[in-house]
């Protein structure tokens, strides 16, 4: 499939950065990801300290995101990129670390924290079955490397098992 990418440059106060779009040869919208500032410093990619990561940008107040929900503790805003209808990210305010590797004993009750947060929103959102998914590295197709949790639903519609989105079809044979 030939892909066409066309660079937005957006300036948000005095932090700017951009995004890339990709689009399918019929400019249906593929993925919009953001992946430096103007200045060319790198925001995703596993490489990418997680303090210096698109997240950590977004905790800050330099990049803009849909907040749901915000605490002394954690912060919530939905995906730029969503695969179901309801598609937020979790992310702790209180230790930037890439996955749950690099979790230490201390880090336990705000782990566990970001857990009734996500059940929180949820339940504010109006949401009663969904999904939380952690990513951990490259295989595990992790791009931002801040640890963060997936909340997924589709509202009335089933998610598929394993992972994916959409209403399982049972295909007779």
């Amino acid at each position: 499939m030939n892909k066409i990418y066309r660079i937005n440059s957006i300036r948000n106060l005095n932090f700017r950065f951009r995004i890339i779009t990709k689009f399918d040869i019929k400019n249906k919208l593929i993925r919009n990801y953001q992946t430096t500032n103007i200045m060319g410093k790198k925001l995703v990619g596993l490489d990418v300290k997680p303090s210096d990561s698109l997240f950590a940008e977004i905790i800050k107040g330099n990049i803009p995101s849909n907040k749901v929900y915000e605490d002394d503790r954690s912060y919530v805003f939905r995906d730029i990129n969503p695969v179901a209808s309801t598609h937020l990210l979790i992310i702790s305010k209180k230790f930037e670390i890439g996955n749950v590797r690099e979790a230490t004993p201390e880090m336990e009750a705000d782990l566990g924290y970001l857990l009734r947060v996500a059940a929180k929103v949820a339940k504010s959102e109006g949401i009663e079955d969904y999904r939380l998914v952690i990513n951990s590295g490259a295989k595990a197709l992790q791009t931002v490397n801040y640890l963060h949790i997936h909340l997924i639903s589709n509202g009335e519609s089933n998610l598929t098992w394993p992972p994916g989105v959409g209403t399982k079809e049972k295909s007779e044979k």
